[in-house]
């Protein structure tokens, strides 16, 4: 029997496995982030301790993950990589770090889109409590048609993150009628 959940993750252990999976995927396999920022193994950044931090478990094990930085008194990384201009009246974030991982288990299962949407009804749920009207992430030219279909918009131009990362700002309106994360059903 398949036990499929996300939850909002804040035990010290199951979040440095969360931080162990980014190193794994960002620094080691996909080498988009600089290997000298991370000495201990662990892709961690101070903006992680303002973040919520999800995890998707299939019987236990970490399968997935995404994580949430609500904008408060400076700048979300999207904004300063890519001069982006926020306005006082909206209430920001933004997603990284989106991981589904790569295994027979879950490959066998089919349960790829059923990851990913339980990773997006937490970040829904958290959206809504915050009262976060747009979403920030970075995309690589590889992912853009997936974050395109939830009806993220690009809006700016690629620019290479640390020398290693090509990568474009895209923006959810919560509001906006194209978003098909959060339409009512």
């Amino acid at each position: 029997m398949m036990n499929l959940k996300a939850i909002v993750v804040k035990d010290k252990e199951k979040l440095n496995e969360i931080y162990k999976l980014r190193y794994d995927t960002f620094v080691v396999e996909q080498q988009s982030a600089p290997i000298s920022f991370y000495p201990n193994g662990l892709l961690k950044d101070d903006i992680d301790s303002d973040g919520f931090h999800i995890g998707c478990y299939l019987n236990e094990e970490l399968v997935g993950c995404i994580t949430l930085i609500k904008k408060e008194n400076k700048p979300l990384m999207a904004e300063r990589i890519h001069q982006l201009r926020s306005f006082p009246n909206n209430i920001y974030a933004e997603v990284m770090r989106l991981i589904i991982v790569e295994n027979p288990e879950v490959n066998n299962f089919g349960v790829k889109a059923k990851v990913l949407g339980e990773l997006l009804e937490r970040i829904k749920e958290i959206v809504v409590q915050e009262q976060i009207t747009h979403i920030y992430l970075q995309s690589t030219k590889s992912s853009q048609k997936i974050y395109e279909s939830l009806g993220f918009e690009q809006i700016g131009s690629y620019k290479m993150y640390e020398g290693i990362s090509n990568e474009c700002p895209m923006l959810l309106d919560i509001n906006n009628t194209n978003n098909r994360i959060f339409k009512e059903e």
